[in-house]
């Protein structure tokens, strides 16, 4: 009797310890997530026209952090999908694969020219008109290697313009096209324009 009272205790002992472990887990977690660029956003920052976008950005305390999350995410992606199926189209008039990633490399272009302008800074060799810019057609013979190499190169040189921003400068709201947003806004929204065009791939291209 005295032996299975002493199982019971150090089985209640185990199962309090495992709790507070699960507590401890779920407390960092939730500071985690406070951490989260995305919560510390103020109301002016949020604006409805960009919530799509928003919601979908990959996790990073810091625009740096969110911008290479969102790199890993582009890479491992691409890297299982087929060579053939670059310049696939799902129907007429549909963009190819390898479109849609130039798209997602122009659109974030034209987020960190954006970026550059409401932090008063200046733009080399402006994008020009959004839909222009972002619809270029790809030529047929154009690998996923060379495609991929073009979005690390913009993507380098987001995160090296992103980096010489200050706090203050990263918070400045300005308008893009025609609302509110901030520079840190528009990083996010560069992590939800790709977040969004995977799903469109997923269920689109890859069925």
């Amino acid at each position: 009797m005295k032996t299975i009272r002493m199982v019971f205790i150090l089985l209640l002992l185990l199962s309090c310890t495992n709790c507070k472990g699960q507590g401890e887990r779920k407390a960092n977690m939730l500071q985690n997530k406070s951490d989260m660029l995305i919560d510390n956003l103020t109301k002016e920052e949020r604006d409805p026209q960009m919530m799509f976008y928003l919601e979908q950005a990959y996790g990073g305390k810091n625009v740096k952090e969110i911008l290479t999350n969102t790199e890993s995410e582009m890479l491992s992606f691409f890297e299982t999908i087929p060579e053939e199926k670059m310049h696939y189209r799902y129907g007429s008039g549909k963009w190819t694969l390898a479109e849609v990633l130039q798209h997602i490399i122009s659109y974030e272009k034209i987020m960190l020219e954006s970026a550059l302008k409401i932090a008063s800074k200046k733009v080399d060799n402006p994008m020009g008109y959004y839909n222009q810019s972002t619809t270029a057609a790809v030529d047929s013979k154009t690998t996923k290697a060379a495609m991929l190499a073009r979005f690390k190169k913009v993507r380098a040189q987001t995160i090296n313009t992103i980096a010489q921003f200050s706090e203050q400068e990263l918070e400045v709201i300005g308008i893009h096209e025609w609302f509110a947003a901030s520079p840190r806004t528009l990083v996010l929204c560069i992590s939800g324009h790709q977040a969004h065009h995977f799903d469109v791939i997923k269920n689109s291209y890859l069925n």
